[in-house]
C-alpha cells in the first residue's frame, strides 16, 4: 500500500533490538529512551516510564490522519481497522 511501518519503544537501543528479535517483528523498532517522540505524540506513561500502546497513521507531510491509543499493552487495533484507514487515505490521495 506504499506505507512504512515502524515501532517506537521507550527502551534502550539494546533492549528494543532484543525485543524486536524475540518478537520477530517484521518492521524496525526504534528506541526513544528520553521519550521525546512518545511525549510529542501524547502517549507517554510517565508514572511507568513507558509509552501506552498506540498506532498512528501519519501522512507523508507529517499530518496525523488517524490514531488509536490503547489502555494496556494488548490493547491495539485490529489489523483490518488500520488497513481500512490506509485504504481510505489511498483512495483520497488518488482522487
Amino acid at each position: 500500500m506504499g506505507v512504512t511501518v515502524v515501532g517506537i519503544s521507550a527502551d534502550s537501543q539494546e533492549a528494543a533490538a532484543e525485543l524486536a528479535q524475540r518478537l520477530e517483528l517484521p518492521f524496525p523498532l526504534l528506541s526513544d529512551p528520553p521519550r521525546e517522540v512518545i511525549s510529542a505524540f501524547g502517549v507517554a506513561d510517565r508514572s511507568n516510564e513507558i509509552a501506552v500502546p498506540a498506532v498512528f497513521v501519519v501522512s507523508r507531510d507529517g499530518e496525523v490522519l488517524w490514531r488509536y491509543v490503547g489502555e494496556s499493552p494488548p490493547d491495539i487495533p485490529a489489523l483490518e481497522q488500520v488497513l481500512a484507514v490506509l485504504q481510505r487515505e489511498r483512495e483520497t490521495r488518488d482522487q
